[in-house]
């Protein structure tokens, strides 16, 4: 189940990075 984890953390990180422009421009 590690590997479920790990990936899930790497999705958020990813949904994170690209919300962050959205979020310093608005």
């Amino acid at each position: 189940m590690d590997w479920l984890i790990a990936a899930f953390n790497l999705y958020t990180l990813k949904e994170i990075i690209c919300k962050i422009p959205y979020l310093l421009v608005h």
